[in-house]
């Protein structure tokens, strides 16, 4: 069953080209010799949120390539010298490996996750209702953002961790989507209002920030 990592680095704006360029020529192919496939590399939009976080996500096979990242062979170790030059641009690392809590997304709906805008939330949801809040975004919340062009492409839990869900969605209309979003709909069931009546009873906070592709080739 597959793993993701999502890594939350802190990059102040005038560093981040240099960074990406090193990162686009150390960082990933060291990651690949170690098992991590890179899903994407976004920067938060500076109109709602820090400019200087980057989100990067990335997909893992298994638990063996969790262990590898901190074992003691060649490819950790190209990891690790990495992290360590990567001191001068990045203040800060964060990196939380998940599960995916959805099970009807297929790959080929995250083939172009990387070069899209995404809408990125993170939810501290009440103890032991991850699954509602998780079949509530699929049987409602996704049908509405997708009648406004956005498709939920990763519903993820901290592996480590309960009460937390990361979701991504990829955003047909870039920009445009943010005044979309408050657009109400005839059928009352997928408006944002039913929704939220269900929403407030299962979380207890909320971030929601737009991602702006960065450009590295994976």
């Amino acid at each position: 069953m597959a793993l993701y990592m999502q890594e939350t680095l802190k990059v102040t704006p005038k560093l981040q080209a240099d960074y990406l360029r090193h990162a686009e020529a150390e960082y990933l192919p060291a990651a690949r010799a170690a098992g991590l496939r890179a899903m994407g590399f976004w920067r938060i939009a500076s109109f709602k949120g820090e400019p200087s976080e980057i989100i990067a996500l990335w997909e893992l096979d298994d638990w063996a390539a969790v262990s590898r990242m901190s074992g003691g062979d060649p490819a950790a170790e190209a990891l690790r010298r990495w992290h360590e030059k990567a001191g001068q641009w990045v203040l800060q690392r964060d990196a939380m490996v998940m599960r995916q809590r959805a099970h009807h997304l297929e790959p080929a709906d995250r083939k172009d996750m990387a070069t899209r805008f995404c809408f990125h939330e993170t939810m501290i949801i009440e103890r032991n209702k991850e699954r509602d809040y998780v079949l509530g975004i699929e049987t409602q919340l996704g049908k509405s953002y997708e009648l406004q062009g956005m498709h939920v492409v990763g519903e993820f839990q901290p592996a480590f961790r309960s009460g937390l869900i990361i979701n991504f969605w990829t955003v047909a209309h870039g920009f445009d989507s943010v005044g979309m979003m408050g657009r109400q709909e005839a059928e009352p069931f997928f408006t944002g209002g039913h929704w939220m009546e269900i929403a407030l009873a299962l979380r207890k906070h909320w971030r929601s920030v737009w991602l702006v592709p960065l450009p590295i080739r994976l």
